[in-house]
């Protein structure tokens, strides 16, 4: 009997709700030309999630039952994504191998796109709306020339609006659904609009794809929207299904002989803050890197550690502490904090590996009134430029995606824009330290070898790229002087 070949991976392209299936066709032409099959479900003629969600799934069922699907979500249908999957999955309309974020919001469990949305769009909208409690069509909420800026064919602007629904406000005011999503995922970033919720991503090991361009590119630009989604769907498959934030305990051991301790100075800011509490609990604690200054500072701390590896090594390296220290082998979404919740909070170098749509209720829910919340991590850069220049270029050749991109916001950005905005933090504040630290050759190398972003790359490639690296750090004196920038992060439970 012949074996039949396996079913190639459908991509799913999914529109905002506040738009129309218009949008991704010219990209659905491109992507079907380049023997990548499509599909664009329509969501017209539904104004609430649940509606949405069941019409993407009958749409699948009879397309592409059972076969392996990429969902693709654009703006407003990204926090849909883990929903749809779901209940795809659940009714088994296809087999759902990763999710992708266009130009997207990101999920926001049980939130409402008005919680979530700047104060003074949300005021306009509830202005505008009309007596039988409908909004005008997506491109009236702006200016009259903002949609002839985005599509300057008039032709093209006129079937677009022509697609544009009246939706409810009470569709603005809906929480969204409370599914999460584990597996694969990537973001492609089109506008600076989306600027923040692609470095959430980024900073959460996701594979981030940028091609600024504006946020209607599929429409304007479809080959190279389409390039660029099968360029990121390619990076998200070379993963093989691995999770990025668990890819250390591959090199625990390494990780903890090489990675940097945190200056003492972090520590007195940090309980200064807190008003040294006697107890704390530690999300992502990897083999003890902060673990042990807290201890030794009479701190007993809880360690959350989702890593088998590494949670080993923290056992062993902790076995004296007796009940001054308790690890938990698990996820930070997973654990359930005491009833009345913790004084202090601390993430080091695992914030942005959280799930970005749960961290901040998360947290804010596990600590008790006024809490403290402290996020830190090391950047490492640095210290010769020259050396930089020589660096850089050979990511260029080798690893182009481990570069860093022009424009994007620092870290301590990242962290408290994301905090302030969820209304669950206040009194924020940010410390910084900065450190020169010389690595011989051999040394930086292993210290590569412990950057998730090195370690998710294809091992031939990694072999490659750290070669060409060692022999750059040779021809410089055999040793690099990394520079270690500490962001420490502070905020109260408001």
């Amino acid at each position: 009997m012949p074996v039949s070949e396996p079913a190639a991976t459908a991509l799913v392209l999914l529109h905002s709700p506040l738009v129309g299936p218009l949008t991704w066709q010219a990209v659905a032409v491109e992507l079907e030309a380049a023997g990548v099959p499509t599909v664009v479900p329509s969501l017209a003629g539904h104004s609430d999630d649940a509606g949405i969600i069941e019409a993407v799934v009958a749409q699948l069922a009879a397309d592409r039952a059972a076969t392996p699907i990429v969902l693709v979500g654009h703006s407003g249908a990204g926090p849909l994504l883990p929903a749809i999957a779901d209940a795809v999955t659940a009714v088994n309309a296809g087999t759902v191998e990763a999710l992708i974020y266009v130009d997207a919001g990101l999920p926001r469990p049980g939130r409402s796109w008005f919680d979530d949305a700047p104060s003074d769009l949300a005021g306009h909208l509830r202005e505008i709306v009309s007596n039988d409690d409908l909004l005008p069509p997506w491109h009236e909420w702006f200016g009259a020339d903002t949609l002839a800026e985005l599509l300057p064919d008039s032709a093209l602007r006129r079937g677009f609006t022509a697609e544009l629904p009246r939706l409810p406000l009470a569709y603005f005011t809906e929480p969204a659904p409370a599914a999460t999503w584990s597996g694969a995922s990537g973001y492609l970033l089109l506008s600076e609009a989306y600027r923040d919720d692609a470095e959430r991503m980024r900073h959460a090991g996701v594979p981030v794809v940028t091609y600024l361009s504006d946020h209607l590119a599929m429409l304007t630009q479809p080959a190279a929207v389409a390039t660029a989604l099968r360029d990121l769907v390619g990076r998200v498959g070379d993963r093989g299904g691995r999770e990025q934030r668990l890819a250390f305990g591959e090199v625990a051991e390494e990780y903890d002989e090489v990675r940097a301790a945190y200056p003492a100075a972090l520590y007195d800011a940090l309980l200064g803050y807190a008003g040294s509490p006697s107890t704390a609990v530690e999300v992502g604690s990897g083999t003890g890197k902060a673990t042990g200054d807290l201890l030794s500072r009479g701190v007993a701390v809880i360690c959350i550690e989702p890593d088998p590896a590494m949670a080993a090594i923290l056992r062993r390296q902790f076995a004296d502490a007796g009940a001054g220290m308790h690890v938990v082998s698990g996820r930070f979404e997973d654990w359930q904090p005491p009833v009345g919740g913790v004084p202090l909070l601390i993430c080091s170098q695992s914030w942005h590996w959280l799930d970005p749509a749960t961290r901040c209720s998360k947290a804010h829910a596990a600590l008790r009134a006024r809490g403290t919340l402290a996020l830190f991590g090391h950047r490492h850069a640095f210290a010769d430029r020259t050396v930089e220049a020589a660096l850089n270029r050979t990511y260029a050749e080798v690893a182009p995606e481990l570069l860093d991109e022009p424009g994007r916001p620092a870290v301590s950005q990242i962290f408290t824009d994301e905090l302030a905005g969820s209304r669950r933090f206040a009194d924020i504040i940010v410390e910084r330290y900065v450190e020169d630290v010389p690595y011989p050759t051999d040394r930086y190398v292993r210290l590569l070898g412990t950057f998730s972003n090195h370690r998710m790359l294809p091992p031939d490639r990694r072999r490659k790229l750290h070669d060409r690296i060692a022999e750059v750090v040779d021809t410089h004196e055999g040793s690099v002087m990394v520079r270690l920038d500490t962001t420490l992060v502070l905020a109260r439970r408001a």
